[in-house]
């Protein structure tokens, strides 16, 4: 008796091996020479002539025929149709809850459904991890009018680089004034402004991933739990074969 789970943790290694020996026909098919083959004998015009010269037959064997080439593809492949088709068919069967904290949040969906569900909430984790988070060492309060992030006013100056003189020596009737030329920065006005900003909080965001990464879990629990139902066997590989390649 064997189990979903089961079936599914060989059938990777079956389509492995029949696809390698699929491809190694396939490049056989495009090899001439193991397809053609040859014999010939020889015999000399005048065999009673004391000097007739006497060969020997040559041959080159047949390496490869259509017959054996379908043969080998056909017994590869069965075992992967009954395979797939097992799998395909008891899938039909399987189905599961999904629930997380003793409450069911999808009901009775069968395995390929949870598959499918596992494989997109894999996507959607990686679509909210990419979402900006707001700068941690700023204040924000939210603006639900705009949907935007804002922090409070911040004031700043704006300044002015403006000459300035510095007489270090009045002049004298020996001497000039000694003056030192230098800028100085002086305010000519005030910028008040905000930060605003479209980002998550980052505790939004670890929530959102936590809820992601619970469901996902519950999902795999859940696909678990469906595949636990036995398989239902599938032979056509056979049947299939015997109609495609009857004479």
């Amino acid at each position: 008796m064997t189990y979903l789970h089961q079936l599914l943790a060989i059938e990777k290694g079956v389509r492995d091996r029949v696809n390698a020996t699929i491809g190694e026909l396939e490049r056989l098919a495009k090899v001439s020479g193991v397809w053609q083959g040859l014999t010939k004998t020889y015999q000399p015009k005048d065999a009673d002539a004391p000097t007739a010269e006497f060969m020997p037959p040559e041959s080159t064997l047949v390496q490869q025929t259509a017959g054996g080439y379908l043969a080998t593809g056909a017994e590869a492949l069965s075992a992967l149709y009954d395979v797939g088709m097992s799998k395909e068919v008891t899938n039909l069967k399987t189905h599961a809850d999904v629930v997380i904290d003793g409450e069911v949040i999808l009901e009775d969906l069968p395995s390929p459904a949870l598959l499918y569900l596992a494989n997109r909430l894999e996507e959607l984790r990686k679509f909210v991890a990419a979402i900006p988070t707001l700068d941690p060492a700023s204040r924000w309060f939210y603006d639900p009018g705009t949907g935007i992030w804002e922090t409070p006013d911040v004031q700043t100056v704006k300044t002015r680089k403006t000459p300035r003189n510095h007489v270090r020596y009045e002049a004298t009737k020996e001497h000039p004034a000694q003056v030192d030329v230098f800028t100085e920065d002086v305010v000519i006005g005030t910028w008040t402004g905000r930060a605003l900003s479209g980002a998550m909080p980052p505790t939004r965001k670890h929530a959102i991933l936590g809820r992601i990464d619970t469901l996902a879990d519950a999902v795999r629990t859940a696909r678990e739990e469906a595949n636990r139902v036995v398989v239902t066997d599938v032979l056509v590989g056979k049947r299939v074969f015997d109609y495609l390649l009857a004479e």
